[in-house]
């Protein structure tokens, strides 16, 4: 099975993202950032079953240089499509992806073997 992101070809990815942070003590150990997408195979067919994924984050969309830890999610289920990630974050490592928040961050995954074109990520407080 071969997974593309190229929009006018057979297969195609949607990367909803989703950041949900709750407000922490500077103490907190851990904060949780959701991130969801769609995956379909070349026919259009939702994927079901389970990937490995990946995740990086860049300090650009193109080129660039990463930021913070890479993520590994082994066994990811997709059912019609849809992955939802729990991404964990240390206070040292979040303020290494986001800094102050005046920086755009990008998000890179990969999942079956396929490299999914970055997205822009926004922290948002709840």
């Amino acid at each position: 099975m071969s997974l593309t992101t190229n929009r006018t070809s057979k297969i195609s990815i949607v990367l909803g993202m989703v950041v949900s942070t709750v407000l922490t003590p500077p103490d907190a150990s851990a904060l949780e950032i959701g991130y969801s997408g769609r995956l379909s195979e070349e026919s259009g067919k939702a994927f079901d079953g389970s990937l490995d994924f990946t995740v990086r984050f860049y300090n650009a969309e193109g080129s660039g240089d990463p930021v913070g830890p890479t993520l590994k999610l082994a066994n990811t289920e997709l059912r019609d499509g849809v992955f939802q990630l729990s991404l964990n974050l240390d206070n040292s490592q979040l303020a290494t992806v986001f800094g102050d928040g005046s920086k755009s961050v990008y998000i890179e995954v990969d999942a079956g073997g396929k490299t999914y074109p970055r997205q822009r990520i926004i922290a948002v407080p709840l």
